[in-house]
C-alpha cells in the first residue's frame, strides 16, 4: 500500500515532478556525502536505500545495490531506471570516470535543490489569487448567512 501511494504522489500533476526532484536531491546529497567521508559505495547504497522517505525509491537504490555489487558502474543502474532523469545518470557517468563522483552528486544535489525552491517559489505565485478568491467566497458566504436572516426579519415586520 505504501509503495503504490509513494508511486501515486510522484504522479501527481503539479506536485509529483518536485517532490522527484527533491527526492534526487536528497538521494544525491546522502550518497555525495557519504561518499566523501570515505565510506564505500556498496556500503553507501545499502544505508541510502534505509535513508530515503519513498519506497518506490528505496527499490530502486537496493536494485542498484545488486547491480553494483554484481559489477556494474552506478550511472549503468541508474540509466536501467526510467525514474532518474538523463543529467543524474551522464553526470554520474562523467563523475565515475573522473573519479570525483561524491563532487559531482553534491554539484546534482544543489542543481536539484534549486529546481525545487524555483518550483515552490511558482507554485506559491500561482496559489496565492487561488487562496484570495477561496477567502473571498468563504467571506461572502459568513455575510449572506448573517444578513438573509435579518432581511427575513424586515420583511416579517413589514
Amino acid at each position: 500500500m505504501r509503495a503504490w501511494w509513494d508511486h501515486l504522489l510522484l504522479r501527481l500533476p503539479l506536485l509529483g515532478p518536485l517532490r522527484l526532484k527533491g527526492l534526487l536531491a536528497r538521494f544525491s546529497q546522502t550518497l555525495g556525502t557519504l561518499l566523501g567521508a570515505g565510506v564505500g559505495l556498496v556500503p553507501a547504497l545499502e544505508v541510502l536505500a534505509s535513508a530515503l522517505p519513498n519506497v518506490r525509491l528505496q527499490q530502486t537504490v537496493r536494485a542498484m545495490h545488486r547491480s553494483v555489487v554484481r559489477g556494474r558502474g552506478l550511472a549503468h543502474s541508474l540509466r536501467e531506471d526510467r525514474l532518474f532523469p538523463s543529467l543524474l545518470t551522464h553526470l554520474v557517468l562523467v563523475g565515475e570516470e573522473t573519479a570525483e563522483l561524491d563532487e559531482m552528486l553534491l554539484h546534482v544535489a544543489e542543481h536539484y535543490e534549486r529546481e525545487v525552491d524555483a518550483g515552490v517559489d511558482a507554485l506559491t505565485t500561482l496559489l496565492e489569487p487561488l487562496l484570495i478568491v477561496v477567502i473571498g467566497l468563504v467571506l461572502g458566504a459568513i455575510l449572506i448567512a448573517l444578513y438573509l436572516p435579518m432581511f427575513d426579519l424586515v420583511q416579517a415586520v413589514q
